[in-house]
């Protein structure tokens, strides 16, 4: 009973030998291929260049951070100063017509003195 067994399963078992050594012969030939890529993009300048660059990556990102905060900080100061500005302009209007008319109410008193102190057509010279 035991030869007939074996007799039954032996094919099945070569078969599977005989995969089990084709699978084992493909993942050698695999393991050097990718054992040649590997080498090949180590050895490649351009992907040397370009992780030099992304090392220096995260510095330049906290850079441009420090750029971008610095540029809101002048925003918020330009805006602050045309506000200032704008009121300025406003003060100095503002100033500006107070003196016009101050200028023009003295002009105004200055003529009605003026007229004051002209003797008037039909009224004698004053005599001294």
């Amino acid at each position: 009973m035991s030869n007939a067994f074996v007799d039954t399963v032996q094919p099945s078992l070569d078969a599977t030998i005989h995969r089990i050594a084709e699978l084992k012969e493909s993942q050698q030939r695999l393991l050097k291929l990718l054992t040649e890529q590997n080498a090949g993009i180590k050895s490649n300048k351009q992907l040397e260049d370009a992780a030099v660059v992304l090392e220096k990556l995260p510095f330049y990102v906290k850079k441009l951070q420090g750029v971008k905060m610095a540029m809101q900080e002048i925003s918020v100061s330009t805006e602050k100063m045309k506000r200032r500005a704008e009121g300025l302009r406003i003060d100095a209007q503002s100033y500006a017509i107070k003196k016009e008319n101050k200028r023009d109410a003295q002009s105004q008193w200055n003529k009605l003195y003026a007229a004051k102190s002209a003797p008037s057509p039909g009224a004698p010279p004053a005599q001294s």
